[in-house]
């Protein structure tokens, strides 16, 4: 988790890849409302592959 956070902070598109990876542990430990967060601000700032968009929203819907 503290690879992937210093690499969130960076601003730079692995940072924002990063929030989807967060996202999916945050998830994995039960901690929802974390991954919610994360997640969504992983899907307002990716402008990469849509896979990954469509991942985001997946998850999303099975922490609701």
């Amino acid at each position: 988790i503290t690879v992937y956070r210093g690499v969130w902070l960076s601003g730079e598109e692995s940072g924002v890849f990063a929030r989807l990876r967060m996202g999916t542990i945050f998830a994995k430990i039960g901690k929802r409302d974390s991954a919610k967060a994360a997640l969504t601000e992983f899907k307002q700032r990716w402008k990469g592959d849509a896979r990954h968009t469509q991942a985001a929203d997946r998850l999303l819907e099975r922490i609701r």
